[in-house]
């Protein structure tokens, strides 16, 4: 698995590491946010075989006020990828941050950007948390998330719940 940073920024590199790798018979797969020029992500998937790949926020404005830029690129790199590459699976993720982007509008506006395509196999959340808040005072950077709290298990099910009934998975029973 090739990740980052954002392994997609090198993508002569990446390609190369992931063709060799398939030369030996290994799996690949990438983790990418996918805001690179389609041609770096064209170069790179041509080896890989799963892309985990991040969906932060489907609503334009809210993407760019949360993560500095816009997500046009991104959405359009994602749906090529998915027409461009039927064989590679895909795994989208949201990183989950209550009062971001962890409710039910988000969730069901990403699963109507991916159910149409059969090669995005499935949809994971991150629940937040504040792990990195001690890398950020020691670079004497602020932590603009301090604030915000990781989801709850409850919500986390409910989601979780919206997720698993648009992919047909049943509900576990618990005894």
């Amino acid at each position: 698995t090739s990740s980052g940073g954002e392994c997609l920024l090198q993508p002569d590199f990446t390609a190369a590491i992931l063709r060799m790798a398939h030369e030996r018979g290994i799996h690949t797969a990438i983790e990418t946010a996918g805001n690179v020029p389609w041609e770096f992500m064209e170069k790179v998937l041509q080896h890989v075989d799963l892309m985990l790949h991040d969906n932060k926020l489907m609503n334009e404005e809210r993407h760019k006020k949360w993560t500095g830029v816009g997500n046009k690129r991104i959405l359009e790199n994602f749906k090529k990828a998915y027409e461009t590459f039927p064989n590679i699976e895909f795994i989208t993720r949201t990183p989950l941050i209550p009062g971001i982007n962890a409710d039910d509008e988000h969730i069901r506006a990403v699963l109507d950007f991916i159910k149409p395509y059969k090669n995005v196999v499935d949809y994971e959340l991150l629940p937040y948390h504040r792990y990195g808040t001690g890398k950020y005072e020691f670079l004497g950077k602020v932590y603009e998330l301090k604030d915000f709290n990781s989801p709850s298990p409850e919500l986390l099910a409910h989601l979780r719940g919206i997720i698993d009934e648009a992919f047909g998975r049943k509900k576990e029973v618990a005894m």
